[in-house]
């Protein structure tokens, strides 16, 4: 749903007990809202079947200077028990594939 998420200066956010994700509205504005929903989803997947976020297990090569850029966002925006998860939703944005692999995983999980 394109609402402001229930996280103070999110641009998204996941509930996977609830099965909801929030997009903020300003992330149309910005251009990143195709990112932002990657993102989101991934989490919603990795929220499947039991409602807590666990890697799926997702491996795709980025170019060294984007993995540093994710590294340098995960240490200083995330808790040390979140990276696994949050390395695995940013690494998804710049996939190719990322909606047909999301899209796969949400069937598959959390039916």
């Amino acid at each position: 749903m394109f609402s402001k998420p229930p996280m103070h200066g999110a641009y998204g956010a996941t509930n996977g007990r609830k099965k909801l994700v929030w997009l903020a509205p300003i992330t149309v504005d910005m251009g990143i809202a195709k990112q932002a929903l990657i993102h989101e989803a991934v989490h919603a997947a990795q929220a499947c079947p039991k409602g807590k976020l666990m890697p799926i297990g997702w491996n795709y090569q980025l170019p060294n200077t984007v993995d540093r850029e994710i590294a340098g966002v995960l240490y200083r925006n995330y808790p040390h028990a979140n990276h696994d998860v949050e390395r695995e939703a940013f690494m998804m944005q710049s996939n190719p594939k990322a909606f047909e692999l999301i899209a796969a995983a949400l069937k598959n999980r959390c039916n």
